[in-house]
Parts: C-alpha cells; sequence; structure tokens
C-alpha cells in the first residue's frame, strides 16, 4: 500500500504541488477511503448479489471496527505519562502538562492511534490558536499526505491538507 508520495524535485512550486495531489488522489485517496469504508462496515458483501426491490437479509458483522476499536484501547488505554529527569525541567513538564490538559490530549492521542489502526497513518497538526496557545488537533487521514524527497534518505518536504469547498474543489 501506498502511504505516502515521493518527490522528483524538491523544490515546492505550483508544478510539483498539482504532480503531488494529482499522485494523491490516483494512487493513496482511494486506498483510504476504501479503508474507512471497511470500518464504517461498508463493503463488499452488503453491495453483493442483491435484487433490486428485494430486501437483503445478508448478515454483516462489522469486524473491522471491532478489531480496531480493541487493539487501539489495548495499546493506548492507559494514556500516556510525561515525567521530568531532574528538577530543571519540572517547571517545562507543568506547562506540557497544562497545555496537554487544555487540548485535551488522552483524546487527541486515542483518535490519532484509531486513524493509523484503519488507515495506517495518524496525523495531528500542532499550531498556535487566536488567542496565541499552543493546540493541538487531529487531521483526516483521507485528506492529507506526507511528502518525501525521492532519494535514499527520504526526508519530509512537506505535507498538504485539502479542505473541500463548494463546486467539489479543495
Amino acid at each position: 500500500m501506498i502511504k505516502q508520495i515521493l518527490a522528483e524535485s524538491i523544490e515546492i512550486n505550483e508544478t510539483n504541488i498539482q504532480t503531488w495531489i494529482k499522485s494523491f488522489m490516483d494512487n493513496v485517496q482511494p486506498q483510504r477511503t476504501r479503508l474507512g469504508q471497511y470500518y464504517d462496515g461498508i463493503n463488499e458483501i452488503i453491495k453483493m448479489g442483491a435484487v433490486a426491490n428485494r430486501p437483503n437479509y445478508r448478515v454483516n458483522v462489522n469486524l473491522a471496527k471491532y478489531i480496531t476499536d480493541v487493539a487501539t484501547s489495548y495499546f493506548i488505554g492507559k494514556p500516556v505519562q510525561y515525567s521530568a529527569l531532574n528538577e530543571n525541567e519540572s517547571a517545562e513538564l507543568d506547562k506540557l502538562n497544562e497545555i496537554n490538559k487544555r487540548n485535551y490530549e488522552q483524546d487527541i492521542n486515542f483518535e490519532c492511534a484509531g486513524d493509523c489502526s484503519v488507515y495506517g497513518v495518524g496525523y495531528q497538526l500542532c499550531y498556535v490558536n487566536s488567542k496565541k496557545e499552543s493546540a493541538y488537533k487531529v487531521l483526516e487521514p483521507e485528506n492529507i499526505f506526507m511528502v518525501y524527497a525521492g532519494d535514499v534518505e527520504q526526508l519530509p518536504i512537506c505535507a498538504i491538507y485539502m479542505v473541500a469547498k463548494k463546486n467539489s474543489k479543495y
């Protein structure tokens, strides 16, 4: 499964961005959409062999959702704990704990871990909000992708987050 876009040129310009978006929409996004549908219980058994205007009595058990929810709960059911190695860092740890509490860090980590289980990737955006406070949130994996250099090191170049607007444009 393709999870990343490899760039031939590391320059960020309009032509390269269009190429990366086209590659994402052709190769990566359909796979992620299909994985999201599996998690939601929308799969081939629902569509298969149904006669028009007749009820479909096939049993459809959503095991993908069950497995993901159990695995995610097992993995991160106990929240991440942070600690300081010495007393000098304890003030910084207190600030970090305050930021985490304000942003519901435990919920965000759980949601991101769930995305990793469903899609194979999870993304968080760290930013400064309008109140000039540190904040972060989970981004939908079906609309974001990372672009990496196409060389041996494959260092990240950028991330592109696409937001749907009117008239089916992004």
